[in-house]
């Protein structure tokens, strides 16, 4: 049960983040949570938005309306600046000074790191960090564990003993993270995600015509695009009516698929690359089976997205992708980096096209029991607020 403030005094939690949109994207229906549940609460993020949908005003005012109030704050999401991260550090101290919270959440690999460390220092009650990944730093698959990696283990260490509460998307992330013996004797939990909103992605008929194929993630190594990319080709070899759709923008990285291979596949009339949707549900609804190949999740919030809607998967048997299918009844999983595999898994929609709309349907109904946002966000509370000091 979610503790409510006590009479007299309004508890405040100050929600940290990388990205200013995440909070939108990801966590405006747990800030609804705790705004219903009688706390005052502030969000901080990085000062500069990644999106063209949503600048930092953007958010600032979104946030405003329902009755929280946002600080921007100088923070780089991603990079290993020693005196860029230090002034975030200094921020965040200033804003637990100021704020004075009861509580604080942080998510995301800086904001848990230099949030916790900031909340510690400032004596912030209570203490609560979600990890919804594994992070540079954390993963144990990582080939390359160099001075940034050592560094990078020895900050979430720290942050680590200085939280009360650490949850994760999935199990393997939690035995991973334990089995390094990373954070002391704390509090663990794995909860579902971010979850979907089943309203808002709701059950839509299939598309009349070819059996169609969606990926949607960011364009970049690790989320499976080339998987996706070769598979469709083997595909439209034996199955030349087949559609492949993908949707995501480009990124300037060292992983990041390069434009010209995804115009080149475009060209050869394998599929079509729908660029970055702010609302994905059109794509979905274009679709008849969602394809994300990804090498690893938390829990794939595009995967919940399209099982709302009533689409069979194909996903990878990897950490956070694997709970979203049971085999054979909403989808099937293949081995990560798998290409002929992944194939194999698309080329079974179209041999036995009676599957789509069976699993599809199982789909759905996973969803609605897993994965409910509501449910998810109330239970992402219960622990964020229990046992405070």
């Amino acid at each position: 049960m979610i503790q409510q403030p006590p009479e007299g005094h309004t508890k405040k939690i100050l929600v940290i983040g990388g990205q200013p949109e995440s909070l939108l994207n990801f966590r405006v229906d747990l800030l609804r949570s705790m705004v219903e549940a009688g706390y005052r609460v502030s969000t901080a993020a990085s000062a500069e938005s990644s999106s063209s949908a949503a600048s930092v005003q953007d958010v600032t005012s979104r946030l405003q309306s329902l009755g929280i109030t946002h600080h921007p704050i100088p923070m780089q999401p991603t990079g290993n600046n020693p005196l860029k991260d230090l002034e975030t550090l200094q921020a965040l101290v200033a804003l637990c000074r100021s704020e004075k919270p009861d509580i604080v959440f942080a998510y995301t690999a800086k904001a848990v790191i230099y949030g916790i460390i900031a909340a510690r220092w400032c004596k912030v009650p209570r203490r609560v960090a979600m990890l919804t990944g594994l992070p540079y730093g954390l993963a144990s698959n990582t080939s390359r564990k160099g001075l940034s990696f050592h560094a990078a283990r020895c900050l979430f260490r720290i942050a680590f003993h200085g939280c009360h509460s650490l949850i994760f998307h999935n199990d393997d992330d939690r035995q991973t993270v334990l089995e390094a013996r990373l954070p002391p004797r704390i509090e663990t939990a794995v909860v579902q995600g971010s979850g979907v909103d089943l309203e808002h992605f709701r059950p839509v008929p299939l598309p009349e015509g070819p059996t169609t194929f969606l990926m949607i993630a960011r364009l970049i190594r690790e989320k499976g695009v080339y998987e996706f990319l070769a598979a469709s080709r083997l595909v439209k070899r034996s199955y030349p009516e087949a559609r492949f759709l993908l949707v995501g923008g480009l990124y300037d990285r060292l992983d990041a698929v390069k434009e010209s291979e995804i115009r080149t596949w475009q060209k050869e009339g394998i599929g079509e690359w729908l660029g970055s949707l702010e609302d994905v549900r059109p794509a979905i609804g274009q679709c008849s089976v969602f394809v994300l190949p990804s090498y690893h999740e938390g829990l794939p919030r595009s995967v919940l997205e399209a099982m709302a809607m009533n689409r069979a998967i194909v996903t990878t048997d990897a950490p956070g992708c694997r709970e979203t299918v049971q085999e054979g009844r909403n989808g099937f999983l293949v081995p990560v980096g798998d290409s002929a595999a992944l194939e194999k898994a698309m080329s079974r929609f179209l041999e036995e096209p009676d599957l789509v709309t069976l699993f599809g349907k199982e789909s759905r109904t996973l969803a609605e029991a897993r994965y409910d946002v509501h449910h998810v966000s109330m239970e992402t509370l219960r622990i964020i607020s229990v046992n405070e000091s």
